[in-house]
């Protein structure tokens, strides 16, 4: 696992940093807003090299750009950071992940993630056959 040294804030710079490490495979990092501070897990499906299959169908995780985010202490969801897709809300980040969602950090964290999905684009999809 890529352990990112030192507090990541929500600038763009912090944001490419975890996309490169993504690409590259699992990563963690303590985040923080200034008040809060996180420690993050973030680790791209791609690493499981999982396979579902059903009648005529085949599910495969890592064709996807998913990235299972954790943050210690409060909750763990599925989350399309490697797409360049996606955008998130603090309401919908808050609720899958755990946190408050009146807070500041929910907010901050919804940002963080959408600063990577865009830190993300320059590398194309993630998609793996």
């Amino acid at each position: 696992m890529n352990c990112i040294e030192g507090c990541i804030q929500t600038y763009p710079k912090d944001a490419a940093q975890i996309a490169e490490a993504l690409r590259e495979g699992p990563v963690m990092f303590s985040w923080t807003d200034g008040s809060t501070q996180y420690d993050l897990y973030m680790v791209p499906v791609s690493s499981f090299k999982t396979r579902f299959e059903a009648p005529e169908k085949i599910h495969r995780w890592f064709s996807y750009d998913h990235v299972i985010v954790g943050i210690e202490r409060k909750g763990c969801f599925f989350f399309d950071l490697l797409s360049g897709t996606q955008a998130y809300s603090p309401e919908y980040v808050a609720e899958k992940l755990g946190l408050d969602p009146m807070e500041k950090d929910s907010a901050g964290v919804a940002h963080l993630f959408n600063m990577i999905v865009e830190a993300g684009k320059k590398f194309g999809r993630n998609i793996v056959i």
